[in-house]
């Protein structure tokens, strides 16, 4: 590898690479071994040269879309817990209206609490 005071484009698009990879697999856990390599290149992208403008280009577009498949996987995850959540809330209670058109919860008994007879 080339000096590690010096922004290394070919390393940073194989990182941006692996981690779509991951974004587009679902293994959201291991982006995170991404991350010091990740951090390392970014904070020399500035020394990078003028005469790579279209690879920087390139790794401007691959971050990009990488941000864009992290967001739809973070606004699933979002859903997926809004989901976990209205269930757990049904499993509770009921939601109902009474007789003047007005939202009324009824509390459900609390599981194992229900009383067997021989």
């Amino acid at each position: 590898m080339s000096d590690p005071q010096e922004f290394d484009a070919i390393a940073m698009q194989d990182i941006l690479r692996r981690e779509r990879k991951l974004l587009l697999s679902g293994d959201l856990a291991k982006l995170s071994d991404l991350l010091p390599e990740k951090e390392r290149l970014v904070a020399h992208f500035h020394d990078a040269k003028e005469g790579d403008a279209e690879v920087l280009d390139e790794i401007r577009v691959q971050s990009r879309d990488n941000e864009r498949l992290l967001n739809a996987a973070l606004a699933g995850l979002r859903s997926v817990t809004q989901r976990v959540k209205e269930l757990q809330t049904v499993r509770s209670s009921l939601e109902t209206y009474d007789q003047l058109g007005k939202r009324k919860s009824i509390k459900s008994p609390q599981q194992g609490q229900v009383e067997k007879r021989a």
